[in-house]
């Protein structure tokens, strides 16, 4: 997600949605060839992670690689994650790697929000929900999944906006899966493509709005 706005430009947060477990394609981490080069990263971001055969082997597959990564971020646990956040007046900030929980990015997204009228939010309350039916009632995000897509919010004092970006991975599934589509909200596991857009979508939406309903008790 981006966002923009306050004073006289703009200020702007990029959130990644990333789906429920993963930011990476399938084909990625179909191999099961072990890494050392992946084990020496995990070591060094948690030496406790590596099970006992890791530790023996000193070395791990991609895919235990990237699924450990996920788990490091709020990806995982809200299905998106904060990438960068620009605020008029301030330097760019890219240090939202570590934030994992739901109070953690809700009080992150607040300080973007904190310049924004009330009806500032709750026009981004509205984007949220009117892409949130688009995409449920589009054949297309049925047939594509969207992995490593991005939300970009911007807002300045009269305008909010939203835009979709980011969608150098997204492939088209249609060929791949039974039936030809996916929901978007089932559990990912290796072959079935899902993507678990929907998942941080909601999370994202709940968190908007609880900082409308914090905006509209204050003001």
């Amino acid at each position: 997600v981006g966002l923009g706005g306050g004073g006289s430009g703009s200020s702007w947060v990029s959130t990644q949605s990333t789906g429920a477990t993963r930011t990476f394609k399938e084909e990625e981490v179909k191999s099961q060839k072990l890494r050392s080069d992946l084990y020496e990263k995990m070591v060094k971001l948690d030496p406790s992670e590596p099970s006992e055969q890791e530790n023996k082997d000193k070395a791990i597959t991609k895919l235990r690689y990237m699924t450990f990564r996920e788990r490091e971020s709020s990806s995982q646990t809200l299905g998106f994650r904060i990438e960068a956040m620009k605020i008029w007046g301030h330097a760019t900030n890219k240090d939202f790697k570590t934030l994992k929980y739901k109070d953690q990015v809700k009080n992150a997204l607040k300080t973007y929000f904190n310049n924004l009228s009330k009806s500032g939010l709750e026009g981004f309350v509205s984007e949220l929900e009117n892409l949130s039916q688009l995409l449920a009632e589009s054949t297309f995000f049925k047939e594509h999944e969207f992995v490593g897509t991005s939300l970009l919010f911007i807002y300045d004092r009269e305008r909010v906006g939203i835009w979709m970006i980011d969608f150098g991975k997204t492939t088209n599934i249609s060929d791949r899966v039974e039936g030809g589509q996916i929901t978007h909200e089932q559990p990912w596991e290796l072959g079935n493509y899902e993507d678990g857009y929907f998942y941080g979508l909601c999370n994202l939406i709940e968190i908007v709005k609880e900082n409308f309903r914090r905006a509209r008790r204050r003001r």
